[in-house]
Protein backbone atom coordinates (compact mmCIF):
# COMPACT_ATOMS: atom_id res chain seq x y z
CA UNK A 1 0.00 0.00 0.00
CA UNK A 2 1.21 3.50 -0.77
CA UNK A 3 1.86 5.80 2.20
CA UNK A 4 -0.83 8.24 0.97
CA UNK A 5 -3.41 5.41 0.88
CA UNK A 6 -2.39 4.27 4.36
CA UNK A 7 -2.75 7.78 5.79
CA UNK A 8 -6.09 8.39 4.11
CA UNK A 9 -7.46 5.00 5.19
CA UNK A 10 -6.33 5.59 8.77
CA UNK A 11 -8.07 8.98 8.79
CA UNK A 12 -11.28 7.34 7.63
CA UNK A 13 -11.00 4.41 10.05
CA UNK A 14 -10.68 6.84 12.96
CA UNK A 15 -14.16 8.11 12.05
CA UNK A 16 -15.65 4.62 12.53
CA UNK A 17 -17.16 4.03 15.96
CA UNK A 18 -15.75 1.29 18.20
CA UNK A 19 -13.26 0.02 15.62
CA UNK A 20 -9.56 -0.56 16.01
CA UNK A 21 -6.96 -0.99 13.27
CA UNK A 22 -3.86 -3.04 12.58
CA UNK A 23 -1.34 -2.27 9.84
CA UNK A 24 0.38 -5.45 8.68
CA UNK A 25 3.84 -5.42 7.21
CA UNK A 26 5.73 -8.32 5.71
CA UNK A 27 7.48 -8.97 9.02
CA UNK A 28 5.69 -6.99 11.72
CA UNK A 29 2.18 -5.78 12.46
CA UNK A 30 1.49 -2.42 14.08
CA UNK A 31 -1.29 -1.25 16.39
CA UNK A 32 -1.77 1.92 18.37
CA UNK A 33 -1.90 0.71 21.98
CA UNK A 34 -0.42 -2.23 23.86
CA UNK A 35 -3.33 -2.25 26.32
CA UNK A 36 -5.93 -2.68 23.56
CA UNK A 37 -7.95 -5.90 23.12
CA UNK A 38 -6.65 -6.05 19.54
CA UNK A 39 -2.99 -6.09 20.64
CA UNK A 40 -3.61 -8.81 23.24
CA UNK A 41 -5.67 -10.89 20.80
CA UNK A 42 -3.05 -10.78 18.04
CA UNK A 43 -0.11 -11.32 20.40
CA UNK A 44 -1.65 -14.06 22.57
CA UNK A 45 -3.92 -15.92 20.16
CA UNK A 46 -2.20 -15.55 16.80
CA UNK A 47 1.38 -15.13 18.12
CA UNK A 48 1.92 -12.18 15.79
CA UNK A 49 5.14 -10.21 15.75
CA UNK A 50 3.39 -7.01 16.77
CA UNK A 51 4.37 -3.56 17.99
CA UNK A 52 2.28 -0.90 19.70
CA UNK A 53 3.57 2.40 18.31
CA UNK A 54 1.04 5.05 19.32
CA UNK A 55 0.27 6.82 16.07
CA UNK A 56 0.11 4.66 12.96
CA UNK A 57 1.01 7.66 10.80
CA UNK A 58 4.71 7.28 10.21
CA UNK A 59 7.28 6.23 7.71
CA UNK A 60 7.16 2.46 7.75
CA UNK A 61 10.27 0.36 8.29
CA UNK A 62 8.77 -2.43 6.25
CA UNK A 63 6.17 -2.36 3.51
CA UNK A 64 2.56 -2.34 4.71
CA UNK A 65 0.68 -4.99 2.76
CA UNK A 66 -2.67 -4.94 4.55
CA UNK A 67 -4.74 -2.77 6.85
CA UNK A 68 -7.36 -4.58 8.90
CA UNK A 69 -10.24 -3.04 10.79
CA UNK A 70 -11.23 -4.87 13.97
CA UNK A 71 -14.53 -4.61 15.84
CA UNK A 72 -14.39 -6.62 19.05
CA UNK A 73 -18.19 -6.91 19.23
CA UNK A 74 -18.43 -8.52 15.80
CA UNK A 75 -20.13 -5.61 14.04
CA UNK A 76 -17.44 -4.59 11.54
CA UNK A 77 -19.80 -4.86 8.57
CA UNK A 78 -22.37 -2.63 10.26
CA UNK A 79 -19.69 -0.07 11.23
CA UNK A 80 -18.23 0.20 7.73
CA UNK A 81 -21.31 0.09 5.50
CA UNK A 82 -22.23 3.23 3.65
CA UNK A 83 -19.64 5.91 2.97
CA UNK A 84 -16.60 3.88 4.06
CA UNK A 85 -17.29 0.84 1.88
CA UNK A 86 -18.51 3.00 -1.00
CA UNK A 87 -15.22 4.88 -1.01
CA UNK A 88 -12.72 2.07 -0.38
CA UNK A 89 -14.33 -0.63 -2.54
CA UNK A 90 -13.44 1.58 -5.51
CA UNK A 91 -9.77 1.92 -4.55
CA UNK A 92 -8.64 -1.30 -2.86
CA UNK A 93 -9.75 -4.88 -2.39
CA UNK A 94 -12.06 -4.80 0.62
CA UNK A 95 -12.92 -8.15 2.17
CA UNK A 96 -14.88 -9.19 5.21
CA UNK A 97 -12.92 -11.76 7.16
CA UNK A 98 -15.48 -12.90 9.71
CA UNK A 99 -17.69 -10.78 11.92
CA UNK A 100 -14.85 -8.86 13.53
CA UNK A 101 -12.52 -8.14 10.58
CA UNK A 102 -12.48 -6.13 7.38
CA UNK A 103 -9.27 -6.20 5.32
CA UNK A 104 -7.95 -3.57 2.90
CA UNK A 105 -5.29 -4.78 0.46
CA UNK A 106 -3.94 -3.57 -2.89
CA UNK A 107 -5.99 -4.51 -5.95
CA UNK A 108 -3.20 -6.67 -7.32
CA UNK A 109 -2.87 -8.74 -4.13
CA UNK A 110 -4.09 -12.33 -3.97
CA UNK A 111 -3.20 -15.55 -2.26
CA UNK A 112 -2.11 -16.90 -5.65
CA UNK A 113 0.41 -14.08 -6.00
CA UNK A 114 1.66 -14.75 -2.46
CA UNK A 115 2.05 -18.47 -3.09
CA UNK A 116 3.84 -17.76 -6.36
CA UNK A 117 6.23 -15.47 -4.48
CA UNK A 118 7.06 -18.23 -2.01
Amino acid sequence: LAQCEIDEALNDIERLSDCDVIACGKETAYVRKEDSPLYRFMKDEYKYEIEAIGSLRRAWENEIVKISIFHEGGQVEECTKGWFLDKWNQRLQVSLAGLQWLDLVPNDASKGVAVEFL
